[in-house]
């Protein structure tokens, strides 16, 4: 469908590599570059003579600023918006039309999960809602009872006008999610971690030091949320910062690389936690050479994780310096060599 919408596999591999070179850009110069979205005449926009987009009554919304950066073409042109969407435990009520956009994507979902969702429907309890009037014999009017399953009918055999339907559809749905909040909320944040969620745990923790010492950027990257804490005041000193994962990764990129080696060994990794939140505690022995000078810290770790639709991710990371051996200096060595290495 991706290949259908873009002009096939060489439409695909142009709009990356136009995506590729607009986050590289950014990269360098830390500015955004804002390309027209739609338009009919300006043959830079985004979309250029798209219909839909393009079209007043539809796509070109006057509110909406009506711009873009080119760099989301990786991300969006690779999303895939029906796996995360069988995860969903919530009732869930889609507003489509065949008017839209890209209509087929909607439709895929809709038959692939139609049977389950008729199953979620019938264990439902019926949910009693406002009582929109509809129309039922002639000279009279009747209130509507609205249930998930067959919204769209009221007593007496009359029928709702379309927008009432909806209404009451939308009513049901949301109805029968703030119902359950409680219950889900409860069970979520109560809920005692699997085998499978301490594991996944552990490897996140693992991970990040071992990938930091073999400069594996990206898999390192995937091991955190959006969003970092990091705490190393008990180093350096200062106070603890949160920063996005990619300002941390490019922090890391301007030392790690400047050394000839670095080895950080994680042991004792202890898990804690329930629902969506984890901490992770360990010992780490944390050596950096250049030549044959080195430094070496000893220190305990907490890590602090949350569940995300991928997976484990790591929101916070702080240590606590036990002991350290070598010198310091090496830090300043690394860093000079990393920048001398740029020019």
């Amino acid at each position: 469908m991706v290949e259908q919408t873009y002009g096939g596999k060489d439409g695909i591999a142009r709009l990356e590599a136009v995506g590729d070179a607009a986050e590289a850009a950014y990269r360098r110069t830390d500015k955004q570059a804002f390309l027209p979205a739609a338009s009919l005449t300006d043959e830079r926009a985004i979309m250029f003579k798209v219909p839909y987009y393009t079209e007043a009554g539809r796509g070109m919304i006057p509110a909406w600023r009506n711009e873009a950066d080119p760099a989301f073409w990786r991300g969006w042109l690779t999303f895939d918006a029906i796996q995360p969407a069988r995860r969903l435990h919530q009732p869930l009520l889609m507003v489509h039309s065949e008017a839209a956009a890209i209509p087929q994507r909607a439709q895929i979902l809709r038959a692939a999960d139609r049977a389950e969702a008729a199953a979620v429907a019938r264990q439902r309890h019926p949910v009693r809602l406002l009582r929109p009037r509809c129309a039922g014999k002639v000279g009279e009017r009747r209130r509507c009872r609205a249930f998930p399953r067959h919204a769209g009918q009221c007593r007496g055999g009359g029928t709702m006008s379309p927008v009432t339907r909806r209404f009451v559809l939308a009513s049901a749905v949301f109805a029968a999610t703030l119902a359950a909040l409680p219950a889900l909320s409860t069970s979520q944040s109560t809920a005692a971690l699997t085998s499978e969620d301490k594991t996944a745990i552990a490897e996140a923790v693992a991970g990040i030091g071992l990938y930091a010492d073999l400069r594996e950027w990206d898999r390192l990257k995937s091991y955190f949320t959006t969003r970092v804490t990091t705490d190393y005041t008990s180093l350096f000193g200062g106070e603890a910062a949160t920063s996005d994962r990619d300002a941390l990764i490019a922090q890391w990129q301007g030392l790690l690389p400047g050394f000839d080696a670095t080895q950080h060994l994680i042991t004792t990794i202890v898990v804690e936690g329930a629902g969506n939140d984890a901490d992770a505690r360990s010992h780490v022995r944390d050596s950096h050479w250049i030549d044959t000078r080195f430094w070496t810290v000893g220190a305990s770790y907490l890590h602090r994780l949350a569940r995300t639709p991928e997976g484990w991710r790591v929101s916070a990371i702080s240590i606590h310096r036990l002991y350290e051996e070598g010198d310091r200096a090496v830090l300043a060595a690394a860093a000079d060599r990393v920048e001398a290495a740029a020019k």
